[in-house]
């Protein structure tokens, strides 16, 4: 995903919706520019909180790192072109906005609250001063490969349990037991098991529910050779 914050809204960044009235209180709002709001309402944002400079991270199921952090809100960007969170401010000095990648394995971003995190951007971050909030300042996170900050339990359980090269004529068949239902997978496929780090992969991501897929790779009908590597994605 490119960057996606452009500017943000000059009056709400320098004194948090007029927070001399009630400094526990405090209103985030980022606009975007008017030719981007179709495409940005399509994804999902955290914001965030914490006491220290850097905020821990956001799990695999949309929750802090950190129990000490907060995550006030997953919000999209509506109509006008605005991201609005107003949250107790509950102790925390530094604020932090995260563009999210929630889509399923076929592309799909959630119409409702997302329950899976595949990975983050960070793209904003601020900090309350004598009860007031600095500037907010864009962080610059375009090219930056969107990851986990932390492994959700289970999630190295994954394996490659069966190979099978005879059922179709043109593709061997890959299953893969003990997935989690919040990362994609994927198969990578080379003739020279020293190049299979960098090998192409070889079908769509994928993702169950049941902990069990199967994957459908192109059979190497030149060689012959083929060797399999399982990875997850975001890959790691």
């Amino acid at each position: 995903m490119k960057s996606v914050v452009k500017y943000l809204s000059t009056a709400a960044a320098a004194v948090l919706c007029s927070m001399a009235q009630a400094v526990d209180v405090t209103c985030v709002r980022l606009s975007f520019e008017p030719e981007d709001v179709g495409t940005r309402t399509t994804e999902w944002y955290a914001v965030c909180g914490s006491v220290n400079e850097e905020f821990s991270g956001i799990t695999a199921d949309g929750a802090a790192v950190d129990p000490s952090d907060k995550i006030y809100g997953f919000l999209k960007v509506n109509n006008l072109g605005r991201i609005t969170c107003t949250f107790d401010r509950d102790g925390m000095d530094h604020f932090f906005v995260y563009l999210l990648d929630t889509a399923d394995a076929e592309g799909v971003v959630p119409d409702s609250k997302p329950t899976v995190i595949n990975g983050l951007q960070k793209k904003v971050s601020a900090t309350i001063e004598d009860n007031s909030l600095s500037a907010l300042s864009l962080v610059n996170a375009s090219g930056t490969t969107m990851g986990f900050t932390a492994e959700p339990s289970g999630a190295s359980d994954a394996r490659i349990v069966a190979i099978d090269p005879t059922s179709k004529a043109d593709k061997v068949l890959i299953t893969v037991e003990g997935t989690h239902p919040a990362l994609k997978y994927n198969v990578r496929n080379s003739e020279d098991v020293a190049d299979i780090n960098e090998a192409a992969l070889g079908d769509k991501p994928r993702t169950s529910e049941t902990g069990t897929v199967t994957f459908e790779v192109e059979k190497n009908t030149e060689s012959g050779a083929q060797f399999f590597k399982l990875v997850r994605q975001p890959l790691n």
